[in-house]
């Protein structure tokens, strides 16, 4: 706080502000922890609260004890474990876009931390869009890989390591699932129909495989998003990678539709080409 007042860049979340970033920063923060009663303000903050700011000292020790990890955290990760606490104590489950904008003033300095909370919550192709976007608030376009580097079935060692064996669901419809991921990743694609074709899975098999792994049920959603989007940074890495531009028509029933498609190995099982474990 004295290098705040004295108008030295100081850190919000591990990242490096102005003086101006980090006091928004601060004021947003107070302003979420009030409106999801993280700290007791008793009637200030109710209306009007930037116009109105606090009098009673021992109040201000309170609001800024109250968000101080948030703004002293190492990184964005760290402070939105703080932020997620605030959201469970509050009963919000699924927080959105809105669920920040609405109650406080914005702050691009913690906007890093709330796009981290975001980015573990929503339907898989929102999680994916916010998986796309930098901590700058850019788009990531630039990935120098394409759908021809996608095989139907992506390797083995793609896959989380808890879930290599699955059987239910099959781990096949698993690596379906992350190939028909990263082809999201990479294209305008509107619709998991539209993806699925891409690597030409039918439009049945393309609704019921992805609606099946990320059903709420199984709860391995965001694992599947964030292991495409693992091995989305190796393949922009290797310069040698195979090409998967032709492939066969999946035809047949559940999982016994993908005994034919491509399906490269890791090289730990047999293969001979690269994957991505051994990056």
């Amino acid at each position: 706080m004295v290098e705040l007042t004295s108008g030295r860049r100081t850190q919000v979340a591990g990242i490096e502000r102005t003086s101006l970033q980090a006091l928004r920063a601060w004021q947003s923060a107070i302003g979420i922890a009030v409106r999801l009663g993280a700290v007791d303000v008793g009637d200030w903050g109710r209306t009007h609260r930037w116009a109105n700011p606090p009098r009673d000292p021992d109040l201000v020790d309170q609001l800024l004890e109250c968000v101080e990890p948030v703004i002293d955290a190492n990184d964005p990760k760290s402070a939105a474990l703080v932020l997620e606490g605030w959201l469970r104590s509050a009963g919000i489950g699924s927080p959105n876009a809105n669920t920040f904008s609405r109650i406080t003033q914005p702050s691009a300095a913690l906007q890093p931390v709330i796009n981290e909370v975001l980015r573990r919550r929503g339907r898989a192709h929102t999680l994916i869009q916010r998986r796309l976007v930098g901590q700058n608030g850019l788009a990531i376009d630039k990935r120098g890989w394409g759908v021809d580097d996608i095989p139907q079935l992506v390797w083995p060692c793609a896959l989380p390591e808890h879930l290599r064996d699955s059987t239910r669901p099959d781990q096949r419809i698993l690596r379906a699932v992350v190939s028909m991921i990263l082809v999201r990743m990479c294209t305008d694609a509107k619709d998991w129909v539209e993806v699925g074709a891409a690597l030409r899975f039918p439009p049945d098999k393309s609704r019921n495989w992805s609606r099946y792994a990320f059903s709420a049920k199984l709860a391995i959603k965001a694992d599947l998003v964030r292991a495409a989007q693992a091995l989305g940074a190796k393949l922009a890495k290797e310069s040698d990678r195979v090409t998967f531009q032709c492939r066969s028509q999946v035809n047949g029933f559940g999982s016994g539709a993908l005994q034919d498609v491509q399906s490269p190995m890791c090289l730990d099982q047999g293969g001979s080409d690269w994957c991505p474990c051994h990056v």
